[in-house]
């Protein structure tokens, strides 16, 4: 197909503030093969009368309301569970897109390809730039495997567009992943994942984000301790692991195992040896690269014993 359907997945909860601005950079969008598919999160503001005002105006906006508030990862899994398209976008409710980024992503795909991201330039809350963009914040490359994911996710739901064969692997999302990692671990998992330097979004930064990139939320907020860390982290690697069609499974499988083993130790060599060991693709969305990617191994050397006692 030249120009097969493209669906837009956007979540919207009590979003009023930003949302006009949103739509009208999707509804602009030069890709005409578009649907805006909309969930809203039982919203108490006026968030709904802003999408009925642009439905009316717009055939590509269709609006689907929760009687209850399901949260953002649930909320997203009705959304891409109720998409059409032969390409999924992710969109969140507070950012402002270039109006050629569908356009210029969907020629990107090709048979090969499962997902697509981006790069994006960070806003303020008025949509000023801070002049930084997320390459910043993270490298960016198509040097990435499901290891890629074991710690971290450098993809961000905003910028990721995906095939749609994959929905069937991705649903439901599990709770311990958040979804944009979870998509792209799977898409990683199947295929291939390409990168493009372009800015196609302005992402919005402010107290009431999802996500916190810029550290600037509170920051009273109480932080889990190392030993919760671990077992957060010893869950959400076995979810990983049971993942048949991971190709790097086995080294999922062996990190999980040495978690385990560094709960009831005060050094964990061989955990340290891993990390080392797979560092380059472990740590290929952090920003320090090659012999200094060293520096993150580090803190895996000490077991949990040691650090009740520091």
């Amino acid at each position: 197909m030249k120009n097969p359907l493209v669906s837009i997945a956007l979540c919207t909860y009590n979003g009023e503030k930003y949302l006009e601005e949103q739509l009208l950079s999707l509804i602009n969008q030069t890709y005409d093969q578009l649907e805006i598919i909309i969930f809203d999160d039982a919203s108490t503001d006026s968030t709904i009368e802003i999408i009925e005002k642009y439905g009316f105006e717009s055939y590509k906006i269709k609006l689907f309301k929760n009687s209850e508030n399901l949260g953002y990862i649930k909320n997203f899994e009705n959304t891409i569970s109720n998409c059409n398209g032969k390409y999924i976008f992710l969109c969140d409710q507070d950012d402002i897109w270039d109006v050629e980024k569908v356009e210029k992503v969907v020629k990107q795909f090709n048979q090969d390809t499962l997902l697509i991201f981006h790069n994006s330039e960070f806003i303020d809350s008025a949509g000023i730039s801070i002049l930084k963009n997320m390459d910043n914040r993270f490298t960016l490359n198509q040097n990435i495997t499901p290891l890629s994911f074991l710690l971290f996710n450098g993809i961000s739901g905003h910028a990721l567009a995906f095939e749609s064969s994959i929905i069937k692997e991705i649903l439901p999302f599990p709770k311990i992943v958040h979804h944009d990692c979870w998509i792209s671990f799977i898409a990683a998992c199947n295929g291939n994942i390409k990168y493009l330097p372009n800015c196609f979004v302005k992402y919005r930064q402010h107290n009431n984000s999802e996500t916190d990139l810029l550290k600037i939320k509170n920051p009273k907020i109480k932080k889990k301790s190392s030993s919760d860390k671990n077992s957060l982290l010893i869950e959400r690697t076995n979810h990983f692991a049971t993942v048949k069609f991971n190709p790097q499974q086995k080294q999922f499988i062996k990190f999980k195992e040495l978690l385990i083993k560094r709960q009831s130790s005060f050094f964990s060599y061989y955990l340290f040896i891993f990390v080392v060991r797979y560092g380059q693709s472990i740590f290929s969305f952090k920003r320090k690269k090659g012999i200094l990617r060293l520096f993150y191994s580090f803190p895996y050397i000490w077991g949990m014993k040691i650090k009740t006692i520091l």
